[in-house]
């Protein structure tokens, strides 16, 4: 079964955190208090005496603020510098700096020393560490899971040395590798604590800056924006009213994955809503290509034939279903019948309308209000020749069922 969900445990968490309502109020009470409205980093470099180190992390200061600038992100990162303040000898006084001083996100390290030489060039090596804050659960499984990540995609971010020949380049470089790491850290983060609009803006920046990187870094940054993207549409889709804004994320889900079977199936929901109705069935004949077996598909391509009245060609996908125990794909049948329901009070001369919420009620949702509707297709769709294999059918389920 075709799936845009990722399955590790770090994963399913982060989903959780999307899908529970009762979740998110609870992060924004309890740990929200915590967490300023922007995501507060300190970067604290400790720098060498000579004139080439003290140059570069002024350099890199002004490359940070250049690029929160550049893509506005001033509302969800606030950097400051601290190294002329303090340096820190080991990871215990940098997580007791970080507490003290309220940051999310602390970066720290130094220069080596101008006396470091490679092939006779003079270079500096910068050495970073990053020491953050996150939520966790009690055995600390989101934690280890989250330091296993940041250590797989860090790799793909290697800081590398810089050299006095090349350094224009080089310090250029460097600042926005640091940018893309601290990024990633606050995109995620964020995500954990509930904020879904930060962690969206800044993981698209972060996809954006690097969008012909191919590396674990920005696998996972394509991962996390599919999670809030799939949050996105399922919410959008339950509040029937922002076909728009659905359409647009659909659009920003299939630009990560142009075979997501949740992105497609969301656009045509949304281009049926908007009034596209043959671009809603374009969608539905490609989702159909790529997903033959899959329910989504039978359940919307029976949809369109019976906009077509090819009720015998619809009431074949129907059947695909009536073999199956549930729904694949999360699908909720009540969301489905109730859509009938909708389609039926908008034009109550199309009885199968009648005859597939019935089905998906009998089969999938509530067994009486099935039968209900399947009464009242037969009942008046009586003597209507190209509702007979239909009516057949409703028959056959209400005497076995």
């Amino acid at each position: 079964m075709p799936t845009d969900i990722p399955i590790t445990f770090y994963e399913r968490a982060i989903i959780f955190v999307l899908k529970q309502n009762a979740v998110i109020k609870f992060l924004k009470l309890h740990w929200l208090k915590y967490f300023s409205s922007n995501f507060n980093v300190g970067i604290s470099i400790k720098k060498d005496s000579g004139k080439l180190s003290d140059a570069y992390h002024e350099t890199i200061k002004e490359k940070l603020s250049e690029i929160v600038d550049k893509f506005n992100l001033s509302s969800e990162i606030r950097i400051s510098f601290f190294s002329d303040i303090k340096t820190f000898k080991n990871k215990k006084e940098a997580i007791k700096f970080r507490k003290e001083n309220d940051l999310d996100l602390l970066v720290w390290g130094n220069f080596s020393s101008e006396s470091l030489k490679l092939d006779g060039e003079t270079v500096i090596e910068p050495t970073l560490k990053f020491t953050f804050k996150y939520p966790d659960n009690k055995d600390g499984r989101i934690g280890k899971s989250f330091g296993r990540e940041l250590k797989s995609v860090l790799k793909s971010k290697k800081i590398n040395l810089i050299k006095e020949s090349s350094s224009l380049t080089d310090l250029k470089i460097l600042p926005e590798k640091v940018f893309d790491i601290c990024s990633y850290i606050v995109g995620v983060s964020s995500l954990l604590y509930g904020k879904i609009d930060a962690s969206e803006k800044i993981l698209e920046s972060l996809l954006k800056r690097n969008k012909n990187d191919q590396t674990n870094f920005i696998k996972g940054v394509r991962a996390h924006l599919n999670n809030i993207y799939t949050y996105r549409i399922k919410t959008l889709i339950l509040e029937k009213e922002n076909y728009k804004n659905l359409l647009s994320v659909s659009e920003k889900m299939t630009s990560l994955n142009p075979s997501s079977i949740s992105g497609l199936t969301a656009k045509a929901i949304a281009q049926f809503n908007s009034g596209e109705i043959k671009e809603s069935e374009k969608t539905v004949a490609l989702v159909q290509n790529k997903y033959p077996s899959e329910d989504v598909t039978n359940i919307n391509v029976a949809f369109f034939r019976i906009l077509q009245k090819k009720y015998n060609r619809a009431l074949k996908y129907y059947k695909k279903l009536l073999r199956k125990k549930e729904l694949d794909g999360g699908i909720n049948p009540l969301q489905v019948v109730e859509f009938l329901e909708d389609q039926y009070d908008l034009n109550k001369n199309e009885k199968a309308y009648l005859f597939a919420s019935g089905l998906i009620n009998f089969k999938f949702a509530d067994l009486k209000r099935g039968k209900e509707l399947l009464k009242q297709f037969i009942r008046s769709s009586k003597n209507i020749e190209h509702y007979k294999t239909m009516r057949r059918c409703a028959k056959k389920l209400i005497d076995n069922g």
